[in-house]
């Protein structure tokens, strides 16, 4: 991303875009739960995570948490979530998606992307899962339905195309269509829950 979608994300955040949404992603919940028991000291890597509300959650379920978002004053919010809730099992990194990751964030038995488009990743995070760990992505579809989320194309995966990013993933769940949110409105989507393949 440029310094100027940079800015436009810290404006965002600043302003107070995404306040409201103190609740973990439903799906990540949902993923979680079929996912089932936690591994001692398990790591996750939580991308594009935005003002931290999905790292709190994975932090509150036992996970030692990277999460990572190109909006330094949203990190600056998770961070303080992270501390009103006690939790310090969380490291916050700045860092421009669209670049490569820092090759310290490897090793992890979970990585979630949620709401964020950048389906040319996906084969780069499968790397940093150990054998066995879990994917969790959701992203906004393109439908001709009246839909929350951003407007066009350009935010939104066609059908098919995340599954097809994820090829070298066993599929666990995949799913495409329409969802309430927590809020009232519809969201027309695409999740996966994929698994890295054993050794």
């Amino acid at each position: 991303m440029s310094q100027a979608d940079k800015e436009k994300w810290d404006a965002r955040y600043r302003d107070g875009a995404y306040a409201t949404r103190s609740y973990p992603s439903p799906f990540l919940v949902q993923a979680l739960n079929l996912i089932g028991t936690l591994p001692v000291n398990g790591r996750a890597l939580d991308l594009a995570c935005g003002a931290g509300r999905n790292a709190v959650y994975l932090a509150s379920c036992g996970y030692q948490v990277d999460a990572v978002d190109i909006s330094e004053t949203a990190l600056a919010l998770g961070a303080d979530m992270a501390r009103q809730a006690g939790l310090s099992s969380i490291q916050w990194h700045a860092h421009d998606l669209d670049g490569p990751l820092p090759g310290t964030l490897n090793g992890f038995h979970l990585i979630s992307v949620l709401r964020y488009l950048n389906l040319s990743i996906i084969p780069s995070l499968v790397e940093r899962l150990i054998p066995g760990a879990f994917l969790i992505v959701e992203v906004h579809l393109q439908s001709d339905e009246a839909v929350s989320g951003p407007g066009g194309t350009r935010f939104r995966a066609a059908p098919g195309e995340l599954r097809e990013s994820a090829s070298n993933l066993e599929v666990i769940e995949y799913f495409e269509g329409l969802v309430d949110e927590p809020d009232g409105s519809r969201a027309a989507v695409a999740r996966l829950i994929g698994q890295s393949k054993a050794d």
